[in-house]
């Protein structure tokens, strides 16, 4: 098995709250459909 490595920038945003929320909640159903875990740290500072 070969491992595949992206390569990332880290960047900033700004978002608004209703946004934040949205993503949120779109993740929950991420997660519940892959069974992989979403952390919102991932997008907060």
């Amino acid at each position: 098995m070969t491992a595949e490595h992206e390569k990332l920038k880290k960047i900033s945003i700004s978002i608004e709250e209703e946004v934040l929320e949205a993503i949120e909640e779109l993740a929950g159903k991420y997660s519940k459909e892959t069974g992989q875990k979403w952390s919102k740290g991932a997008i907060n500072p």
